[in-house]
């Protein structure tokens, strides 16, 4: 599905300063997309990635502290391993802990909806 897509959103929940488990599984699974090179032995090489020259777009929604650093490492690591182009980076800090909260939050809806305008008009 990757492979055939156009571009890639990444989204995850921030627990703990860092992506979900999910979302680390997911990028872990990933690194098929950058196949390993065994052509020569004495030095470490990988083939082009899969998905250069994809577009993608990240995604984050953290708690009270908004503390997305560790987060976006992790997902900006993401797309540098797999070879696209990060055409936006979304976040959402709530203090609430009701489902659904972002789904009222016009200046949230707006911006998600800049951010999908610009990933498809590239």
């Amino acid at each position: 599905m990757m492979l055939a897509s156009q571009a890639v959103i990444l989204g995850s929940p921030v627990y703990s300063y860092s992506v979900s488990a999910q979302t680390k599984t997911f990028i872990d699974r990933c690194n098929c997309l950058r196949p390993a090179d065994f052509s020569r032995l004495d030095k470490q090489l990988f083939k082009e990635p899969l998905l250069k020259g994809k577009k993608g777009g990240i995604v984050l929604v953290a708690g009270d502290y908004g503390k997305f650093n560790t987060a976006l490492k992790v997902m900006r690591a993401f797309f540098i391993w797999t070879g696209m182009e990060i055409i936006f980076e979304l976040k959402y800090t709530t203090k609430s802990l009701h489902y659904g909260e972002a789904s009222s939050d016009n200046t949230i809806l707006s911006e998600a909806f800049r951010c999908g305008r610009n990933l498809v008009s590239r």
